[in-house]
């Protein structure tokens, strides 16, 4: 118990720290050519650079490579990250069309759930792929679409993996509650810096990580329940 106790709270300090300091880094002296700048559909005056994504990114992949890389659901999910990632920080840069912003979304989905039912649903039918695709689809962009005031999307996601944290750890399950708290301590920090007013925005890149972590938790909390 005291073993499990102390790796529980370095992992906590780890993800706070990592991404604390890295916020910093970005904001102080790694410049990236990522820039939200004012216009008739932004609230801010003046230019805030997409970083966040980027952060939660190398924060949440790396701490889940270095503690658990042997969890078969942990290279799914790292799969995943990297693909949401990438399209939203594609987005970013590019400032997509509305077709392409939602059309990679939907091609990643779908692909993301192919895998999903071939490795952990072997037996179902079509009907529970196209659910699954809909369902990370849906997420996803749900968590888009929150991201217009500074910190609500963060806001609704440290309460979303604070759930998942406590519902988890009741029920056993080590890994998600891993994938969870690492999730959770990582936001606090971030939230540090996306509060209003932003010192830095998620970017699509960020809330298309976050939308597809939420999916992947309740995507395995459901198997997890019904399996046996």
């Amino acid at each position: 118990m005291s073993n499990n106790l102390i790796t529980i709270i370095l992992i906590s300090f780890s993800s706070f720290v990592i991404s604390y300091v890295l916020s910093h880094l970005f904001l102080n002296y790694i410049k990236i050519d990522l820039i939200d700048k004012p216009g008739k559909r932004r609230i801010h005056k003046t230019p805030r650079p997409l970083i966040g994504g980027i952060i939660i990114y190398l924060v949440i992949t790396l701490l889940l490579a270095i503690t658990n890389l042997t969890e078969p659901y942990n290279k799914f999910i790292l799969f995943g990250l990297m693909l949401f990632f990438l399209v939203g920080l594609l987005d970013d840069y590019l400032d997509l069309s509305s077709l392409y912003k939602f059309s990679f979304p939907a091609i990643f989905s779908i692909l993301c759930s192919y895998i999903y039912t071939y490795f952990y649903l072997p037996n179902s039918d079509f009907f529970i792929f196209l659910l699954i695709s809909f369902a990370i689809f849906f997420t996803v962009n749900a968590f888009n679409l929150v991201d217009g005031m500074d910190g609500l999307c963060i806001s609704i996601s440290i309460f979303s993996f604070f759930i998942f944290a406590i519902f988890c750890f009741l029920q056993s399950l080590d890994f998600l509650f891993l994938v969870s708290l690492i999730s959770f301590f990582s936001l606090i920090a971030l939230f540090i810096f996306n509060k209003p007013p932003a010192k830095y925005f998620l970017g699509d890149s960020g809330t298309h990580q976050l939308g597809f972590l939420v999916a992947c938790i309740c995507l395995k909390i459901f198997m997890t329940e019904n399996s046996g």
